[in-house]
């Protein structure tokens, strides 16, 4: 298994490990045109760290383009915001426009969004647990 798929286990155990969740991917790069959201897998809905598993490694061994970036984060906050309540995102920050982040949770101060940070970003570790507003934490998978 990959980071990615290591990651998704461990925080899918943390947050209501059976809890139907919705596997999204973002900033790939699919049949030529960028895709700041798209749906990982064929299914819309999948049940707990298996099934978020199953749908990314379905998802990398049909489009192999995956995680090509950018990554445009505020996009999948901004399309969860309709849909979910809590938004788990996964990424190793490489590009994230941090600012640009924080403003799009101010504006859908409804949804919580938890960044569980990937690998070992200067930005990772300055922001390690830390909660910026009232709906933005931060988490290094190190720290799970």
């Amino acid at each position: 298994p990959n980071t990615f798929q290591i990651a998704i286990g461990k925080v899918a155990k943390l947050f209501l490990p059976e809890q139907k969740y919705t596997p999204w991917g973002f900033g790939a790069n699919i049949q030529g045109k960028l895709r700041p959201v798209f749906q990982c897998g064929t299914s819309t809905a999948v049940t707990g760290s298996k099934g978020l598993q199953a749908a990314y490694t379905a998802f990398l061994s049909t489009r192999p383009e995956l995680a090509s970036g950018p990554k445009n984060l505020s996009a999948v906050i901004q399309a969860a915001a309709t849909k979910a309540k809590v938004l788990v995102i996964l990424s190793d920050l490489q590009g994230v426009d941090i600012a640009k982040v924080q403003k799009t949770c101010h504006v859908y101060s409804h949804l919580r969004v938890v960044l569980v940070g990937l690998g070992t970003s200067p930005l990772l570790k300055r922001l390690d647990h830390s909660t910026i507003g009232k709906n933005l934490v931060f988490l290094s998978i190190a720290s799970i």
